[in-house]
């Protein structure tokens, strides 16, 4: 029983190198393209890292500026009062 003639061998061979180096070829694509991905993923989480810190700083810098506005009202209330009073 004979499968191959050696010529037809010779053809299959040439035939599923060939298939075989064009798979390779877009898996090697599809790594270079993954490499690239999680790098930039990386890039972004650093970028979202800084960003919170910034919010952060923002946030306390707010809220002290709102304390002084209040403490300042309150002083302001209080010196109004008071002057009322020596009227």
């Amino acid at each position: 029983m004979k499968v191959f003639g050696t010529n037809n061998l010779r053809k299959y061979y040439v035939y599923v190198g060939a298939i075989t180096r064009r798979i390779f070829s877009k898996l090697d694509i599809l790594k270079t393209f993954l490499e690239k991905v999680k790098k930039n993923q990386e890039d972004m989480k650093e970028e979202i890292k800084t960003i919170k810190e910034e919010a952060t700083i923002f946030s306390y810098n707010q809220a002290c500026i709102d304390v002084s506005i209040i403490l300042k009202f309150e002083h302001f209330a209080n010196v109004r009062n008071i002057n009322n009073f020596y009227k």
